[in-house]
């Protein structure tokens, strides 16, 4: 048991970092689209706003939260059966 322990408390702290990683991703897409809605308040013209950049962005931002989900709910799991909140 201690080796499966072992080895899950390694995949638990390779979650962790994508998931940090996810949060970086996401913060960054986020800001690109912040930074390109924003153009319409400092007097951009509405139809030179590109809504497919920010529909793209959107769209990443929806996979990354979905990935994110999965990795946090795989956490969980691992959590639940080994018990690691004390390693972390």
């Amino acid at each position: 048991m201690s080796m499966e322990r072992d080895r899950a408390l390694g995949r638990f702290m390779v979650l962790r970092k994508k998931a940090y990683e996810l949060g970086i991703k996401a913060q960054s897409l986020l800001s690109d689209i912040h930074e390109e809605t924003n153009t319409l308040l400092t007097g951009k013209d509405f139809m030179e706003v590109d809504f497919k950049k920010i529909k793209i962005l959107a769209d990443e931002c929806i996979s990354i939260k979905n990935d994110f989900s999965n990795v946090d709910k795989e956490m969980k799991e691992l959590d639940a059966t080994y018990d690691l909140k004390k390693e972390r």
